[in-house]
């Protein structure tokens, strides 16, 4: 196979995995999409009945939550866009298939000048693709952690030298772009992870001495990237800052030790997802939280050589250590305290998920390894069979929640139940006890509860209407 046709097939491949995953048990699915195919709708409804293109809120979103102030609020965005256009399913279909598309090719664009064989790359590519975070949120219905998948990519054009100035600024403003997106798109905690999974790649790039760029070239270059996204993301900051503030969640970071985040950090990334995390550290959140693996097995066997061989792979030793040393700590939670202090970040959930800004960082390890190992090619076929598998093995419908069933009914469907993170994962800060069936609620009620008015949609035509007491999306 030439190069071209040899990156199609891994293209392919993780597709047909990934696509595999979301709608293997189809109509059952995870229990976030709930959440995804009533946003879909909702633009999709919005802009065929109405021609309105922002919508500011909508009657299935908890009875008229405000879009706009809510953090996992999706606006202006490619699932946005691909929504208004298309009906749920194929914006789902699209949104994983365009962004493996560039995350595939992004990843080809940061290993090109490393010198490994061209099936080495289509592996690390097809693999980063792959990995076990990824899998597991586009499973769960979390697509706007599709976003992590274009960080190599990003990484390429932080680190890229031109001798075009405007090529330069245009890189820098794209990477801008990237970031402001993943925060519209409903993940911000992207866009907090970003700045640090950057900063990490690029001391392990220098620890490695795969990278010349200087230290204030590269603080300056980021620095551009973080100011210019801020200022894009600015309104929405606002807006969510003055609505979150009124519902604090009492669930984050919490503090296991150091300890406890080392056994969590060797446990997740050097081991095949089937051991049983949860068990094993005594943490309180499910597998489906603990899973980062990049490439199971070959992460393993790269660690063994490194301690076995270590005057050989000295350097790549201590890029591994720093990885597992800034993963522990990141999954202890001995800082949560301070982040409890910080506004909007205080809401955030959970030590395990903020460890995957380090899988960058992981994959340029295991890049200087096959650098140093010159393994046949052959062999990369033979380490992709395990990402290929294992995504099926990981499938436990207890841990992965998979609690939502689609029916094409889905977008008529106007109901009573509730399912909205913001107020906690039971509700627990929802303003009102009791709802309608067929009312709806004015958006400024969730602010003013006291002063509230329901209402009924024109045209709805809704008869008999039952009183229902609110309760989570079961």
């Amino acid at each position: 196979m030439n190069f071209l046709s040899k990156n199609i097939f891994f293209f392919f491949i993780c597709l047909v995995v990934l696509l595999g995953n979301v709608f293997l048990t189809f109509p059952q699915m995870g229990h976030d999409y709930s959440l995804v195919f009533d946003w879909a709708n909702d633009y999709h409804f919005a802009w065929n009945k109405f021609g309105v293109f922002n919508v500011q809120f909508s009657p299935k979103r908890c009875l008229g939550i405000p879009i706009w102030a809510n953090p996992i609020g999706v606006n202006f965005s490619l699932f946005h866009v691909l929504s208004v256009i298309f009906n749920d399913i194929t914006t789902v279909v699209l949104m994983i298939t365009l962004y493996v598309a560039l995350g595939f090719w992004g990843t080809l664009k940061f290993l090109e000048p490393y010198s490994i064989e061209s099936d080495w790359k289509s592996y690390l590519a097809a693999s980063w693709c792959l990995q076990g975070c990824l899998i597991m949120r586009t499973l769960e219905g979390h697509l706007s952690y599709l976003g992590l998948i274009l960080w190599p990519m990003m990484l390429w054009l932080l680190l890229r030298s031109t001798s075009s100035r405007r090529q330069f600024f245009l890189s820098l403003l794209l990477v801008s772009g990237l970031l402001a997106h993943d925060f519209y798109s409903g993940a911000p905690p992207l866009f907090v992870m970003f700045p640090l999974a950057m900063s990490c790649a690029f001391l392990v790039l220098r620890i490695l001495q795969l990278s010349d760029l200087k230290l204030k070239d590269f603080v300056i270059r980021l620095s551009f990237v973080l100011v210019t996204a801020s200022i894009i993301i600015l309104p929405k900051v606002i807006a969510m800052n003055s609505f979150v503030k009124n519902y604090q969640r009492s669930v984050s970071f919490i503090d296991v030790g150091f300890l406890n985040g080392l056994q969590y950090s060797v446990l997740s990334q050097l081991f095949p997802p089937i051991l049983d995390y949860k068990k094993m550290t005594g943490w309180w959140y499910g597998d489906w939280e603990s899973i980062n693996y990049l490439f199971p097995i070959l992460l393993l066997l790269i660690f063994c050589l490194a301690i076995l061989r270590l005057k050989s792979f000295k350097k790549e030793m201590i890029g591994l250590i720093f990885c597992f040393g800034v993963s522990s700590f990141i999954s202890s939670g001995i800082y949560a305290d301070v982040i409890k202090s910080i506004p909007l970040i205080k809401s955030f959930h959970v030590n395990p998920r903020w460890v995957i800004f380090l899988n960058l960082s992981f994959l340029i390890c295991t890049l200087s390894f096959l650098m140093k190992l010159r393994w046949p090619k052959k062999l990369a076929y033979l380490f992709l069979l395990p990402s290929l598998v294992f995504p099926f093995m990981i499938r436990d419908r207890e841990n992965l929640e998979l609690r939502f069933g689609y029916h094409p009914s889905l977008r008529e469907n106007k109901t009573a139940i509730c399912y909205e993170p913001v107020f906690g994962y039971n509700l627990e800060l929802f303003p009102f006890e009791k709802i309608q069936k067929g009312k709806y609620l004015d958006p400024r009620c969730y602010l003013k509860p006291e002063k509230c008015s329901d209402f009924i949609l024109p045209g709805d035509q809704v008869k008999n209407l039952e009183t229902y007491q609110l309760k989570p999306f079961p």
